[in-house]
């Protein structure tokens, strides 16, 4: 909490965003940040949706107090359709538990391995943002953004297109 002290007084926000969960792996096996999705040591730690709903209940309950904390639910969840559905109910559930506890920080919803653009045949990978229109429309809550990433090491970019 000091650290976010110290960033706050310096104007800076810190993004709080769970990559993995136990295994130190990187991402789950099943795209999705909870058993059934997750085995081993990573379902003892998450072992249902509903427990990684309360770990963000803790979460925000801890840092509420804290406005420069954004809440990033969990970076590049991805699989199946029902996965991404599933996900969709997810994020809803952990938008509300955050909203529930007073916090008004920013939570970071996401879907995917995200944006691989190609600067000659689509610039801005629009192909991978489509699931926002679909979140937007069924993720009640405030203070939500949606976030995606652009992976520029692919799709014929070079480090000249940025100098």
């Amino acid at each position: 909490k000091e650290i976010i002290t110290k960033a706050a007084n310096q104007g800076i926000y810190i993004l709080y965003a769970p990559w993995n969960i136990a295994s130190g792996s990187g991402k789950p096996t099943g795209g999705l940040p909870y058993a059934p999705h997750v085995s081993g040591s990573d379902a003892t730690v998450m072992p249902s949706q509903q427990a990684f709903v309360d770990f963000w209940g803790g979460v925000a309950n801890e840092l509420k107090p804290y406005n420069n904390v954004l809440f990033d639910i969990f970076n590049e969840a991805n699989g199946t359709s029902a996965q991404k559905t599933e996900w969709k109910s997810t994020c809803n559930q952990v938008v509300n538990t955050i909203r529930s506890s007073g916090s008004t920080n920013l939570g970071v919803v996401q879907w995917d391995y995200q944006v691989i653009p190609d600067k000659y045949t689509n610039p801005i990978g629009r192909w991978a943002l489509d699931w926002v229109e679909d979140y937007a429309a069924t993720i009640t809550g405030s203070n939500v953004v949606y976030s995606t990433h652009a992976y520029l090491d692919r799709g014929n970019w070079s480090g000249s297109d940025f100098a």
